[in-house]
């Protein structure tokens, strides 16, 4: 279940850094847009948005919601855990962030990041998307203004998801903000080792022979020369079907190819030139 809302959250949102910046503005449509991407994986996973203490075996149940903070007026999309056999009770948090998706409750988050989260949201009132006829906790006709705004009018804003080029500008914003070893490790992008393994792997002018990309025109067999590897430990490319599609290591596949003996001794280096997509 946790791995479902994840995936929404990382592979359909891209980056979380543009939901939270939403958080600002008065409209937060973007942020809404993520919370209905939500609520339909609620519907596509449960088959339901009503439940009570029989609707599910397990007694629990993960559901989108927003947050705000008691104390600064913050608001946050989070993943909720809820117990339908206690009547609604409330058992955990994941908070989607700047950071990414985290819980307080993680023993390995770094100091910079769990002061982020009690100076920024503190104690919060709550409200979720879905629907609990059990839950005594929860009066949604009672909650924050802005809960109930957002929560009515969520379903009004189409999820669209970033480009492949906003996910890498908004990791290596990201990335540059505070602790980035720790930051970088939380959210699973590569560390400043992991990206200097890579760019000795795949340094500029290796050739390059694509195993599989999800995207249109991509196909396998697909060859390419590396231009560069950025921070993010993505590899810029000039493909010979004129795209520049960057490779994603652990997303993409994809395997380099041996160096004609006259390149290697030539040093010869990647064509300067970008090519158009």
């Amino acid at each position: 279940m946790f791995l479902f809302f994840y995936g929404v959250l990382f592979i359909s949102s891209n980056g979380y850094g543009l939901p939270h910046e939403t958080y600002q503005t008065e409209e937060k449509a973007y942020a809404k847009s993520v919370l209905n991407a939500l609520h339909q994986g609620v519907m596509e996973v449960y088959g339901t948005e009503t439940f009570d203490r029989d609707t599910l075996e397990e007694g629990f149940v993960l559901l989108p919601g927003v947050l705000q903070s008691r104390e600064s007026g913050n608001v946050c999309i989070a993943l909720l855990e809820l117990d339908l056999s206690s009547s609604g009770e409330h058992w955990g948090t994941d908070y989607l962030t700047k950071y990414g998706c985290i819980n307080p409750r993680e023993e390995e988050m770094s100091d910079a990041v769990r002061q982020f989260l009690k100076e920024i949201y503190g104690t919060c009132d709550y409200g979720y998307t879905a629907t609990l006829t059990d839950d005594i906790h929860v009066d949604k006709e009672r909650l924050p203004d802005t809960l109930k705004e957002i929560l009515a009018d969520f379903g009004n804003h189409v999820f669209v998801p970033c480009s492949r080029e906003e996910v890498s500008e908004n990791l290596l914003d990201y990335m540059a903000d505070g602790d980035m070893e720790r930051q970088a490790a939380m959210a699973g992008w590569k560390t400043r080792a992991e990206v200097a393994a890579i760019r000795k792997r795949y340094p500029a002018g290796s050739r390059i022979e694509l195993e599989y990309m999800n995207e249109q025109g991509m196909q396998p067999g697909l060859k390419g020369i590396v231009k560069s590897v950025d921070d993010a430990g993505h590899l810029h490319m000039i493909w010979e079907n004129g795209r520049s599609l960057a490779l994603v290591p652990g997303e993409d596949r994809f395997h380099r190819l041996p160096e004609p003996q006259a390149e290697k001794q030539a040093g010869k280096e990647a064509p300067a030139e970008e090519m158009e997509r």
